[in-house]
């Protein structure tokens, strides 16, 4: 693993890197495609797992995606979601599909799934040429996809025609009353949490091209629709406006900060922690999860499980989560480099940016308080991380506030993990939403070992010890 490589460029090449992602434009079908250089260690190889990589994500089964239609009549897929802003894929395992959305097998099913390059790979047209940029920003619209997802599925359960042609399509054939009203009824039950999560959560005027409110998304979806105590699992009023949209961030200094997400609530840095920050991302987007109280599952256990003593939950119950691809992915992210300028470079405006840059920050400078490179603090597996500045530079704190969200705890209502700072103290029945969120990934990380077996995490077993950790630190320490 090329893990924490150096990121660190001359400040040529990040004020290069930060004009070349400053440039925005269409992307006219006719342009010629090319890659930006990002470094020794990103191959095409690399690109072609980061584009389609399962991670665990379930929207919906695939047939019936690729049978959904617009309401002009075209499918979804017949424009391989660029309408929306998403990248085409030529080498994706499953044709048609756009980067970032793949074919995800699950207990001899297909479903429609993404991974996180859907939302972080950027593309701009310069002179005819479309360049493509692997852990940019994407200029994509997440919502609109989302809004039109949920008002396809309004038509097809309301019309009768529409959900004729939608069963033929999806099943194939002439499927038989029984097939459709088992189709029927397994769309109804996977819409009603869908619609529910986008009736509430999705704001007017919308997100927007390139932006999304993920932290309230994520929230939302483990809050909302995770740890119900009926058996649809929702608790609709945990459901609240997602309203605090920002840009996509770029990834390729994402791993070795000391501190992540934009309101920096999540420590980083090293292996563990990434994988920590991923689970919680594919909650978010359409993984499966439903956590069950063991007492329910083995009733013989209550016995030992007195009131006293947290609840013991069964966390991986049903999940999707796919920790190979999990970890695979944080592996990719360690070897994008920053994209390297194109073309030739005027060396007058290279030595004006580079005084700019290296101003006063009340002179409207950014080598200090902000850019520089600074020793963050030191984690289990990676003791040279980057400082990610924690400070309130006077924007919109909207998303900082929706930290502070509470919600019924559900299923989780008791529930901790002894002798694990944050998480071991038994969640009350209404509670911060962040502790049910972290209390759902340690949870999660920690029992994997039983359902997938002790070599699960290996990988990142073998970057912790120490003869790794010193070679991880000398590589970053020389760049």
């Amino acid at each position: 693993m090329i893990a924490n490589k150096a990121l660190r460029t001359p400040l040529r090449a990040h004020i290069a890197a930060a004009a070349l992602l400053a440039l925005a434009a269409t992307h006219p079908a006719s342009a010629e495609m090319k890659y930006a250089d990002q470094g020794a260690h990103w191959a095409p190889a690399d690109r072609d797992d980061f584009y389609s990589l399962d991670q665990g994500a379930r929207i919906m089964p695939l047939n019936w995606f690729k049978a959904l239609r617009h309401s002009d009549g075209k499918h979804f897929l017949d424009d391989q979601l660029t309408r929306y802003g998403y990248l085409p894929n030529p080498n994706s395992p499953t044709p048609g599909l756009p980067v970032g959305f793949l074919a995800a097998s699950e207990q001899g099913a297909q479903f429609f799934s993404m991974t996180c390059s859907a939302c972080h790979t950027r593309q701009i047209d310069v002179n005819g040429v479309s360049w493509r940029i692997d852990g940019g920003p994407a200029l994509s619209d997440f919502q609109s996809l989302l809004a039109d997802i949920d008002t396809a599925f309004q038509k097809i359960l309301a019309d009768e025609v529409a959900f004729d042609e939608f069963a033929k399509e999806a099943l194939g054939g002439d499927p038989n009353e029984r097939a459709l009203r088992k189709l029927r009824k397994e769309v109804e039950v996977w819409f009603q949490p869908y619609d529910v999560l986008m009736r509430k959560s999705l704001p007017k005027p919308g997100w927007g091209v390139a932006r999304a409110d993920a932290v309230s998304m994520i929230f939302n979806r483990v809050a909302g629709l995770d740890i119900g105590t009926t058996s649809s699992r929702i608790i609709e009023h945990n459901i609240a406006l997602a309203d605090a949209p920002v840009r996509y961030p770029f990834l390729w200094n994402a791993p070795i900060q000391d501190m992540t997400q934009w309101p920096g609530f999540a420590r980083n840095g090293d292996d563990i922690l990434g994988l920590a920050r991923n689970v919680g991302e594919v909650y978010g987007v359409f993984g499966i999860y439903r956590p069950t109280p063991l007492t329910l599952a083995l009733p013989q256990l209550v016995k030992f499980n007195s009131s006293r003593l947290p609840k013991l939950i069964n966390f991986l119950n049903d999940s999707s989560l796919n920790y190979p691809g999990l970890m695979r992915l944080e592996n990719l992210i360690q070897q994008i480099g920053p994209p390297k300028w194109p073309w030739n470079l005027d060396p007058k405006l290279v030595a004006q940016g580079e005084e700019i840059f290296n101003r006063d920050p009340k002179q409207g400078g950014c080598a200090t308080g902000c850019h520089e490179v600074v020793k963050g603090t030191p984690r289990l597996c990676n003791l040279n991380t980057w400082k990610t500045p924690l400070q309130d530079v006077g924007t919109d704190v909207r998303e900082y506030h929706v930290l502070g969200r509470e919600a019924d705890t559900g299923v989780l209502n008791g529930a901790a993990i002894p002798f694990v700072p944050g998480i071991d103290t038994p969640l009350k029945p209404k509670d911060k939403i962040i502790s049910i969120l972290g209390l759902s990934v340690i949870g999660s990380i920690l029992e994997a070992p039983l359902h997938f077996g002790v070599d699960v995490f290996k990988p990142i077993v073998e970057e912790c010890i120490p003869e790794s950790r010193q070679a991880r630190t000398e590589t970053a320490a020389s760049l």
